[in-house]
Parts: structure tokens; sequence; C-alpha cells
């Protein structure tokens, strides 16, 4: 709940003559009274209970500019003079005249309805805050002041909505731009001024936004100054320009003209996810309520990751509200809480859930600004993180975790926490030899993006190879460009390609302890990985003698090696797509063409003609494979990615509960989490599945070790 900086000089006044009883579900609400547009707005603070008062209004909105700077406006509650923001007074102005020309209104505000300098009351109105959005009879987004172009584009959504069906899902041709202005009824130059305009309101950036349009029984209404939409439809026509402008053409060639493109990308304040997550979030928390009560806790924090709010522990408190019944057990609400301890709890629930700990990609010291902080390694910083590039935390139930990899093959998560320790489990693969940046951003002329697919996470920039990262990838793996070893040592002439084709990838798996403890897994085999019954075997049990885990990874050429890293193994037009994962054999061309066309050495090797499709495809993989991260090498030959911050001495381990392997740095007989790592060979449990210790016996064992995380 955000916090209002305005000073409020009565704000103890007239809250003490409107005292709350939660135990009751009291709450305040505001009864506004017909006025002028330019007069005063006088109101009444009254108060009423959820469980019997359904006659008022809840107010979705943001809470405006509250610097120091800004006069705020002031109201009259009972009397007493009230400074609001000029967001919410502009919003309070806009219900009276639209629903309160001849009676009063009651309306539900946060600003106004919780006593925001009171932090136990916030303790027992914020769990509230599900049955205030549930429970009232019409729900008002207020997204801000408008103009004539925000009245033309209101017009132009209703219109497409109606018809959403019937146009062209992405821009292919001039003709879909002609077909879309048709129906908007608007020049396509106004359309997309008004979507950028409409997409750039801050409401859209709220964390709180999900759980005040998923709560209300029907479906809210849109405000923007003078224009009004019911919600479904309004998020169903921006959802499909944001396909049309934003995501484009699907790789079928971009014909947007440069003018238009270069409005587009000014759209850069909507979240990727808003459309998409809030137009499907009201259904999507009805199937889950009748199930579990709510929507499971990771899928939803995942939905809020770009999200802002100014209170940092309302990252978790701002969606609790559509959490499934044992979050909302688990996670009291408590705004006295350190924000360590809240996002502490968090990590546990998430732990515990379907994504393991894979919500350890979202922490390590690539998100530390501070190197000496004494926040965990370990912990996400949930109110700094984004998203993390390797692990694509869609909620994909059909794959268990949600991840497109399956590094541990399904291994539970374990851990022990004490304080700010963090002990995990998991296998040793070897110690970072050297790190490399993968790449360097320049920015691109305009007349150059019409030939490249554009990264969903970039706009005005592009990822341009420091150097051929295949190269980069074969230095890494301690051989030449000019001449190639083959498996049998013999040392042949490159002929001008990349790599040679005769070199073989075959890292070996460091397999000494390198810390004291260990933790013994019995693994009852049943056919399939997903069908394998893991258990934790405590040491005293004599019935399980454990010997390490020796795995036989099967070589392949070293070719093959590197173009899978180049694109983290992942052949898709879309960073969360399943398919192409692993990448088909038949991609290679596409990948090494391009990365033989960046280094500027032909590749003679690369004959087979490829596809403009193709060749997009492998420029965009590339790009969202590299960008942020660096080239690693280990000592004992394993090639991949990690973080940009990634140095020679840090370890990668597989984390037993994690889809991807993580490098970590030692610190003594400690190690901080440094970040997520792709490992070339590694990340669909070829080093569980390889192991003799899976050909088949009903049951097997293996030993992991322990790693203290600080």
């Amino acid at each position: 709940m955000a916090a209002d900086t305005t000073d409020n000089h009565q704000f103890h006044q007239v809250y003490k003559t409107t005292l709350i009883r939660a135990e009751d579900m009291e709450t305040r609400f505001i009864r506004i009274y017909p006025g002028q547009e330019n007069s005063e707005l006088k109101a009444e603070l009254f108060t009423e209970s959820l469980k019997t008062f359904k006659d008022y209004v809840a107010l979705s909105y943001t809470w405006g500019n509250t610097l120091p700077s800004q006069v705020p406006h002031t109201i009259y509650l009972n009397s007493y003079p009230f400074e609001i923001t000029e967001n919410l007074w502009d919003g309070l102005k806009r219900l009276q005249r639209h629903f309160c020309t001849s009676t009063p209104i009651s309306v539900w505000a946060d600003a106004i309805s919780i006593n925001q300098d009171d932090t136990n009351e916030k303790n027992l109105v914020v769990p509230m805050m599900k049955d205030v959005y549930s429970t009232a009879r019409l729900v008002i987004i207020w997204l801000g002041d408008g103009d004539e172009l925000i009245d033309k584009t209101f017009q132009a959504l209703e219109k497409i909505s109606a018809q959403v069906e019937d146009l062209p899902k992405f821009l292919q041709s001039q003709d879909d731009i002609r077909i879309i202005a048709e129906t908007a009824e608007v020049d396509i130059e106004t359309l997309a001024q008004g979507f950028v305009d409409v997409s750039n309101r801050s409401w859209f950036r709220r964390t709180w936004i999900l759980q005040e349009v998923a709560l209300p029984t029907t479906s809210p209404l849109v405000i923007c100054g003078n224009s009004v939409l019911q919600w479904d439809r309004f998020i169903e026509a921006l959802g499909y320009l944001h396909q049309f402008f934003v995501d484009e053409d699907e790789g079928k060639g971009r014909v947007m003209p440069k003018d238009l493109r270069s409005m587009i990308q000014g759209a850069n304040g909507l979240n990727p996810r808003t459309p998409n997550v809030t137009y499907h979030i009201r259904e999507h928390y009805h199937h889950w309520k009748g199930v579990i009560g709510g929507i499971p806790f990771m899928p939803l924090l995942e939905d809020t990751a770009l999200c802002l709010c100014s209170e940092p522990r309302d990252k978790i408190y701002g969606f609790l509200a559509l959490a499934d019944d044992e979050s909302r057990k688990r996670i009291e609400v408590d705004y006295n809480k350190p924000i360590q301890q809240v996002y502490t709890e968090a990590f546990e629930l998430s732990v515990e859930g379907l994504q393991g700990f894979q919500t350890l990609s979202k922490a390590g010291l690539q998100f530390h600004t501070d190197p000496d902080t004494a926040w965990p390694s370990w912990l996400p910083n949930f109110d700094r993180c984004g998203e993390p590039s390797f692990l694509k935390l869609f909620a994909q139930e059909q794959r268990g975790r949600g991840s497109i990899y399956n590094a541990s093959l399904g291994l539970p998560p374990i851990m022990k926490r004490d304080k700010n320790e963090l002990y995990v489990f998991g296998l040793f693969v070897g110690e970072v030899e050297s790190a490399t940046p993968a790449y360097s951003q320049q920015a691109v002329p305009q007349s150059g993006l019409a030939n490249r697919p554009t990264p969903h996470n970039q706009t005005s920039s592009w990822v341009r190879l420091e150097k051929a990262t295949s190269l980069l990838l074969l230095e890494q793996a301690g051989l030449e460009s000019d001449e190639c070893y083959t498996e049998n040592g013999h040392v042949i002439p490159n002929d001008g390609s990349l790599v040679c084709s005769g070199c073989i990838y075959e890292p070996a798996l460091d397999s000494t302890p390198r810390t004291g403890q260990q933790l013994n897994v019995s693994v009852s085999y049943q056919g399939t990985p997903a069908e394998w019954d893991w258990k934790f075997v405590e040491p005293t049990d004599k019935d399980h003698e454990i010997t390490p885990i020796v795995p036989c990874i099967e070589g392949k050429p070293l070719k093959e090696a590197i173009w899978r890293t180049m694109i983290a193994d992942h052949f898709a037009y879309l960073p969360w797509m399943e398919e192409g994962v692993p990448a088909p054999d038949s991609c290679s061309t596409a990948v090494l063409k391009y990365a033989s066309h960046q280094s500027g050495r032909h590749d003679h090797s690369v004959e087979k003609e490829t596809t403009v499709d193709e060749d997009r495809v492998a420029q965009n993989a590339m790009v969202v494979a590299l960008s942020g991260r660096c080239v690693l090498r280990t000592t004992n030959d394993w090639i991949g990615l990690g973080t940009v911050n990634t140095l020679p001495g840090d370890v990668v381990v597989i984390i037993a509960g994690a889809d991807v392997p993580f490098i970590l740095r030692p610190f003594g007989d400690r190690y901080r989490l440094v970040g997520e790592a792709f490992v070339e060979g590694l990340m669909f449990g070829e080093l569980f599945e390889d192991d003799p210790v899976f050909t088949g016996e009903p049951q097997s064992d293996l030993q992991l070790e322990g790693f203290l995380l600080f």
C-alpha cells in the first residue's frame, strides 16, 4: 500500500471520528455529494461493514505525483480539510460529474479510506481488499485526464473490440494497416498515437491492478477523461493493438512505415505482459478460486515482476488477495516486518511450490549494486529484479516447474536455512577458468531496423557481437581458430570454417567433493524422469551405501556444442515458446550462417540455403541468449553462458530443485550466488539421465554436495 507523501495536518482528526472495527470487517467510505465542476469537493467519511454494505464504487487508480513541489488538492471530509494528490482529485471529481448528478455516491479509495499513517490499521484493512473489490457494486478504473486524442482512441477501441476476431492478427502487409484503420474509423497514425498515450499511463505499471481487475464480480469500467469503456472490451482491443503494433509481424517481414515504427517505440511504459496477463486474469482467477481458493503464488509473483510500487512490501502484499488459500495463510500482511523478512517468506513459499529453486534465478550478485551489502545473495529482491532470461517462468502447467529446461531432472528442492544462510544441495560441475562478455550494445539508425527483429526487451538499441561468439567459444574451448585438434589429438588445418567439423566436445565432470556436507538420495526408477520417485536418505541409514555420481557424458561435435550455446539451445521467435527446445538440428545452418556473417568470416561448411524466417529466428534467438551474458569455460572443458559479472574462480553447480545451473562465488567455506547459467550438455538432465544409476535399475542411489549460501 503506497504511502502518501503530502502533508495532511488533519489526518488524525478525521480518522479519530471514524474509527473502524476490523473484527466486524468495517472500513471507511467517502460519500460524495453533487456539486459544480469547479466547486470545492465536500464529502462525508463514514464507516460501514463489508458484510452488509454493498452500494459503493471502488476506485482503481494511481496515486500520481506526490513530489513536494506538487501543490496537493484539498477536499473537506466531515468539515476537516484533507489533502490528496492531483490524480485522485481528478478521479473523484470525474465520479462526481458522471455518477453524482442528483444523488450522493459512496466511494472506496485507499488513500482516504485507510489511514496511511497508521501501520497497524493497514495491517488490518489490506487483507480485506479482496472483499472491498469483490463486493463493490462497481469498480472504476481511472486512467487520468483525456483529450481529443483519447476520445478518438476509446471510440476506436470500442469498434476494434466488436470485430477483433475478423481482423489480421499481425502486421504483415500494407493491406493490414488499411483494414485496421477502416475498422477503427481513424487514420493509422492517430490510432498509433492513441495506443502509445493509453499504454504509457502509469496505471498499467501498478502492482495492485491485477487484483483490482480480477476480483470484481462484474466487468469494471475504464474512464479516461470523458471517455468510458467496459474493461473486457477495452483490454481486448488494447491487447490486440499491442500484438498488431509491438509484436508486429511474427517474423514475416516488417512493413510498418519508419515514422510509425519510431512512434510505437515510445510505448515503453506498457509492461509487455499487461495486455495478455490482465486480459486473462479474471478468467484465470475464477478458475483457480474454485480449485484452491485462488491463483498459485509463483505465477502471480511472475506476472507482477515488472510492476512498480512505492512500498517494497507491496511487491508481495499487492497481489496476495488473488493467491490461493495456503499462500494467504502462510504470508500474513504486516507492514511492521522488515522487508527482508517479507521477501524471505515469499521465497520459501515459492521454493516449496511448483517452481522449486528456480526462484534463485531472480537472485544473485547480478542484482546487487553494492557487493558488500548485507542482503543475502540467494534472496531475490523482488522490488528490483526483473525477469530471468534462461528460465521462462510463464505458468506452463504441463511442464512442471514451468521452465523450458530441466537440468536437475525433476529433483525436488531441499534446503536448510539459518537466518541469512541457506544450505542447498547439488552437483559440482566445474570451476570457471575464463569468462568474456559476449556482446556490446550500440545504437542502431532507424533505417536499419526494417531488416532486423527487435528483441522484446529492447527498442532503440541493438546487440552487436563483440566478436563472433562462435570464435569466442572456440577460444574458450581451448582451440585456436587456425588449427583444430581431433579427438585423437591430431592437429589438422582449419579450412576457413568457424570451427573444424572434426573436433569433439567431451567435457569431464569433477567429482571431487568440495564441501563437508553431503546428502544421500535414493531413486526408484519407473520408466521416465517424470515418474522417478526421489527420496532423500539420512546419512545414518545403514541400509544405503551411497557412492558419488560418476556420469557418462556422451561426446558431440564441437560445432554443435557451439551453435547450441550461441542460442542457449532455444530456437523460437518468441522467448517464452516451448517449441524449439532443445533446438532442432535443422536450425544449425541458420545459426552458423548468422555467426559467420557477424564475424566477417565465411564458413565453408555452411552451404545449405536458409529462409528469411529461419534467419530472423536465428538472429533473435542469439540476441535473447547473449544479451547481458558472458561466454564461460570451466577448467574441465564445459562451455556455456553466465551473467556478465561471472569471474574466473567462480564455480558452476546444478542445484537439486532448480532447472538451470547456477554460478557460485567461493568465500572460504561459504558461497555467494552470482546468477543463473547455461551449460551446454547439462540443460536437460543429462548429468543424471546418462549416469549408470539411471539405466533401468529398479532403485539407485546418488550423493549430492551441500553448498552454504550467504
